[in-house]
């Protein structure tokens, strides 16, 4: 799976509206590459939040990636993420994925395996 599919299928998952949901993608997909990209450039780690549309989900995408973000050379991006719903907090799904950064192509990253998200 590529981390534009993945973040796609994460609005899908918590937009009840469908209407919503491609505008919810975009406007997060590019939010997200751009705070990567940019606090990349000094912090390797960060969060992000995307909020359903007409529902009481929200995803939180904790991002770390294995080395600080120089677009020369291969990057992992590592991402703890959870599920859950902001009414009564109780967690819906929640997991780690690594992405590779020129591509998007999901991969296994021996940080995440190590659990040092």
């Amino acid at each position: 799976m590529k981390l534009h599919e993945w973040i796609y299928n994460i609005a899908s998952d918590i937009c009840y509206d469908r209407e919503y949901v491609y505008p919810c993608y975009v406007r997060h997909f590019g939010q997200l590459m751009n705070d990567i990209l940019e606090q990349g450039k000094l912090s390797q780690s960060g969060s992000y939040e995307i909020v359903g549309m007409k529902s009481d989900l929200k995803a939180r995408l904790n991002w770390q990636l294995e080395r600080c973000a120089n677009l020369i050379g291969l990057n992992v991006v590592i991402i703890r993420y959870s599920i859950f719903s902001t009414r009564t907090g109780k967690v819906e799904s929640n997991g780690v994925r690594c992405f590779e950064l020129s591509t998007g192509d999901e991969t296994v990253s021996a940080v995440a395996e190590d659990g040092i998200v």
